[in-house]
């Protein structure tokens, strides 16, 4: 019975310590978390003006653990001339894309047009970026949606254009 005894308060004690240990870290904070993945694009089409659209498809993902409250989805295409990305219009039925809330753990796929594309190489790439502060005249740490990890909003795609 004795040997019981000890080895039930042994446990208890090394529950305790344990508890006390854990209890001092610091928690996850509870933070949306937003990335797109599994970007498509069908090839694009040449314009009258010189300009291109490129259909894509894109799931946008809340990996957070809270929910997410409003925010746009935009995209850019590399300018191998310029050495910089340019914005470039992202469209579904004619609006911006903008997803009005995101639960945690919730995906989207949207269907969207990239348009006013101009091409220099083919193909080209076309990043896609979630809670996009595009034309904000002071770039914050985040746009719409304060994330747990700001630096996985955004996925590359290589389209091809005729």
């Amino acid at each position: 019975m004795n040997i019981s005894r000890a080895i039930i308060n042994s446990l208890i004690c090394a529950a305790s310590l344990f508890a006390q240990q854990h209890a001092s870290a610091d928690p996850i904070p509870r933070k949306p978390d937003l990335i797109i993945s599994e970007v498509n694009a069908s090839r694009g089409l040449r314009l009258n003006n010189g300009t291109h659209m490129v259909p894509v498809t894109f799931k946008v993902t809340n990996r957070g653990n809270l929910d997410a409250g409003a925010f746009y989805v935009q995209a850019t295409y590399r300018r191998p001339s310029l050495g910089e990305d340019t914005w470039v219009s992202l469209k579904t039925s004619g609006r911006d894309v903008l997803i009005r809330s995101l639960r945690a753990g919730e995906t989207r796929t949207v269907r969207a047009i990239v348009a006013g594309m101009r091409p220099e190489t083919n193909p080209s790439t076309v990043t896609i970026h979630a809670d996009s502060c595009i034309g904000s005249e002071f770039m914050p740490d985040f746009c719409n949606v304060d994330e747990r990890n700001e630096g996985n909003n955004s996925t590359l795609k290589v389209v091809y254009v005729e």
